[in-house]
């Protein structure tokens, strides 16, 4: 349960200038507002007794607001789960309390954006880690075949050679033993 007496959104108007300033601890804690002495010598009160919600979700009636004890009992009431509540720091205007929840939902927002970025570019490095595997392993395949079909050219290569050179020296065999001399032999 949340009290508008700690949210960083509770505010007050300043009579003079017209601005949302934040409501001070003594106002906050005691309902007093404190006084202006203009060079006239009068003094009045610096803000509107009636204080604001700067997110616009409760409405403070100037009656409910008449004395400091009426202010302290409106600003003590349970709201329940206030979904414009931020914990007041003291010092900060309510505007300033505004920047930093703005500040804190854009950095919530890169961090999602950049997680669904991350997890963008991995699914890609897998693939693509998958593709050069598979190119791999289709390289390695071709690799393979070429080496296979050298293997056995050389081993046709061979024993057509080796076939080959018997077959000729079976009949060079024959021949020189049917007598027959060629004419380069210098024996």
């Amino acid at each position: 349960m949340v009290k508008c007496v700690d949210c960083g959104f509770l505010a007050v108007r300043h009579r003079e200038s017209r601005e949302l300033c934040s409501a001070e601890l003594d106002y906050r804690e005691h309902g007093r507002i404190p006084n202006l002495q203009p060079s006239s010598g009068t003094g009045y009160q610096m803000y509107e007794e009636a204080p604001l919600c700067f997110q616009r979700i409760v409405a403070f009636r100037t009656s409910e607001c008449s004395s400091p004890e009426a202010r302290v009992a409106v600003l003590q009431e349970e709201r329940g789960d206030c979904e414009g509540f931020t914990v007041w720091q003291q010092g900060f205007t309510p505007k300033e309390h505004r920047e930093m929840l703005d500040r804190m939902w854009m950095a919530e927002r890169e961090d999602s954006r950049d997680a669904v970025l991350r997890a963008s570019e991995d699914r890609r490095y897998r693939q693509m880690v998958e593709r050069e595997d598979r190119r791999d392993e289709n390289t390695q395949r071709l690799q393979e075949r070429l080496h296979n079909r050298e293997l056995w050219f050389l081993g046709v290569a061979v024993t057509v050679a080796l076939v080959g050179g018997s077959i000729i020296a079976a009949i060079i065999e024959g021949a020189i033993s049917r007598g027959w001399q060629p004419s380069w032999w210098p024996f």
